[in-house]
């Protein structure tokens, strides 16, 4: 029984370590982007999303997808005209007619890098629109087809590398959206569709 009992404490002791190193090593991302991040390329990026008149289409292949869709979703309050760009390239084509050189192509692409949204980025290029980088490393091929480019640190000495801080700055630029719009985009319009449709469960004292 002692034996058990010691070896549950020892295995608690180790999770709590782990933890605690981890913690540790993603509060020093924080504090990394706080240092670099350049206030200037900032503000230009939300001038970007603030323009109306650009249409802004977003790709993240593989693992920043997932950022890509949560950008892409939480930008929809702010503004119209945003396509999440597939990379399958048989339906890719079809989304890229008609691209103009006020277009905006905004990449989540952390290493390693595909290929598809690199030709992506390419064409965007070609077609002289804006493209926005938001990548993990500054050693990436992205660099001669982007106008701005933030690399987020995201080495925690984990398995994986961390998506923490693309969050965060997806979450960041939002804010700074809300903040310096003088409008109030496309809320009302969102809440009046929800409710038509019911797209969310009424809570349980209401039913």
């Amino acid at each position: 029984m002692r034996k058990t009992v010691a070896s549950d404490l020892k295995n608690t002791t180790k999770t709590e370590q782990i933890v605690d190193t981890f913690n540790n090593k993603v509060t020093s991302l924080f504090n990394g982007f706080k240092q670099t991040i350049s206030i200037d390329s900032l503000n230009k990026f939300i001038e970007l999303v603030l323009n109306s008149q650009r249409h802004i289409y977003v790709v993240g292949p593989s693992s920043s997808h997932a950022m890509a869709l949560h950008f892409c979703t939480l930008l929809k309050y702010f503004r119209s005209n945003i396509t999440l760009l597939p990379t399958d390239i048989s339906e890719l084509p079809k989304c890229l007619i008609n691209i103009e050189p006020d277009d905006v192509l905004i990449v989540f692409s952390y290493y390693r890098f595909n290929r598809v949204a690199l030709n992506i980025a390419k064409w965007f290029r070609k077609k002289n629109a804006t493209v926005v980088l938001i990548t993990n490393s500054d050693a990436n091929p992205y660099g001669k087809f982007c106008d701005l480019q933030f690399v987020l640190p995201s080495d925690v000495e984990s398995i994986f590398q961390s998506r923490i801080l693309g969050f965060f700055f997806i979450e960041l630029i939002l804010h700074l959206a809300y903040e310096k719009s003088d409008n109030e985009g496309n809320f009302a319009q969102l809440e009046e569709l929800f409710l038509f449709f019911e797209t969310f469960s009424a809570s349980s004292h209401n039913t």
